[in-house]
């Protein structure tokens, strides 16, 4: 009788382990993602060019703008001009999966495999 409640107690506190790294995931997750994300400037594309250096496709209000980082080094290209329509920048933002759906589309999977063995 003392390891079934020994056992159950552990599945208590590993449940409840779960639940908080869960739920605090979550709230850092989103608290993060709205520091990140600025309501005029967006990253548009980024291009590794090497090890440490990197191009930057920066959108800040109707201006493109190329910027180069390596290292401790930022420098301004040059400023684009593209005919991007704000609709083909919607769905660059929108393209950008989320956890939950990149999960659920592995669980799809998962389940769809099991069936398939389940019926063979």
């Amino acid at each position: 009788m003392d390891t079934l409640v020994s056992v159950v107690a552990f599945f208590i506190v590993f449940g409840s382990i779960l639940f908080l790294a869960y739920v605090t995931t979550k709230y850092i997750g989103n608290k993060t993602n709205r520091i990140m994300k600025g309501k005029h400037i967006s990253v548009m594309e980024t291009v590794s060019l090497g090890f440490d250096s990197r191009l930057h496709l920066v959108k800040v209000g109707n201006d493109m703008i190329l910027i180069s980082c390596s290292g401790k080094n930022i420098q301004l290209l040059k400023t684009i001009e593209l005919d991007v329509k704000q609709e083909d920048i919607n769905t660059h933002n929108s393209s950008i999966s989320s956890f939950s759906h990149t999960l659920n589309k592995y669980l799809n999977k998962l389940k769809e495999k099991k069936q398939w063995f389940i019926y063979k």
